[in-house]
């Protein structure tokens, strides 16, 4: 019973809106789609776009960690950006895709199953 709650429960991942984290001309980037995906039907039940004020919130993985993301996906990420999230809990997975709802799909078309047994082996 308890891991049906937890396999209810969504998977929260982030990614950058234009697929990279670092942009050419204006360093990091602001703009995130935050996804919540349904591990169970493998599919995204809700998304939106965010925006990261690093003036607010200096560490963009503190900032992603507290709303709740467990994952962050991109198709380009610099080890500085990558270290500051994983120390914050939260994973990161690459993409091929430049188009990110495109990418993510095919991601969680990818590691569906993967996921399914984490949600199951998850405590409540």
């Amino acid at each position: 019973m308890s891991n049906q709650i937890t396999q209810n429960k969504p998977l929260k991942v982030a990614a950058p809106y234009y697929g990279s984290l670092n942009h050419p001309t204006g360093g990091l980037s602001n703009l995130f789609f935050l996804f919540d995906i349904n591990i169970n039907e493998q599919q995204v039940s809700h998304m939106h776009v965010t925006v990261w004020n690093p003036k607010d919130d200096k560490k963009l993985g503190s900032w992603l960690q507290q709303s709740g993301i467990q994952t962050f996906i991109c198709n380009d990420i610099e080890d500085p950006q990558q270290q500051d999230l994983q120390a914050s809990g939260i994973s990161v997975e690459a993409i091929k895709s430049k188009d990110v709802v495109e990418g993510i799909k095919i991601w969680l078309a990818e590691a569906g199953a993967q996921l399914l047994n984490q949600a199951g082996q998850l405590p409540a």
